[in-house]
C-alpha cells in the first residue's frame, strides 16, 4: 500500500474515527482514508518523535478546524543536539473543538540524508 504525499493542511475539516500513535508515526483513520505522519528512517539520520502534548483523542469524531507545519533548527548550544551535521524540530499542530495537539519530531543527519516528516493519504477499501 503506497500513500501520496500531502500537505497536512489537507486534514483541515476531516473527522477520524480514530487517531493513534504507533512507534513513531501517527495514523489518522476514518472509513474511506487514513493519513500518517512518518518518516522512512534511511542511513546517517534519525528522526523520531521528541515530544507530544495534548490528547490524541481530541482529534477523534470532531473536525480538525486548523493544522499546521513548522520546522527550526536545533541550535548547536541546545542539549538535544548531536554530533550530526544537520539537527532539526518539525512541529504538527492540530486543533479541534475538543482541543490542540503539538507533535514534535527531532530529525538529524549528516547532511546527505533528508530528515522531515512525511504526510501520506491512504485510500481505504
Amino acid at each position: 500500500m503506497y500513500g501520496t504525499d500531502v500537505p497536512v493542511t489537507d486534514l483541515v475539516n476531516k473527522m477520524f474515527d480514530s487517531v493513534e500513535r504507533k512507534g513513531d508515526t501517527i495514523v489518522f483513520k476514518n472509513a474511506e482514508e487514513e493519513y500518517r505522519l512518518e518518516h522512512w528512517q534511511d542511513c546517517c539520520e534519525t528522526v523520531y518523535i521528541d515530544d507530544l502534548c495534548g490528547d490524541l483523542k481530541d482529534l477523534e469524531n470532531v473536525p480538525i478546524f486548523m493544522a499546521e507545519e513548522s520546522s527550526q533548527e536545533i541550535d548547536p548550544d541546545d542539549p538535544n543536539y548531536n554530533s550530526y551535521e544537520w539537527c532539526k524540530y518539525t512541529f504538527y499542530r492540530f486543533w479541534t473543538s475538543k482541543g490542540a495537539v503539538v507533535i514534535r519530531w527531532q530529525g538529524s543527519s549528516n547532511g546527505y540524508y533528508g530528515i522531515g516528516v512525511d504526510c501520506k493519504h491512504y485510500r481505504r477499501y
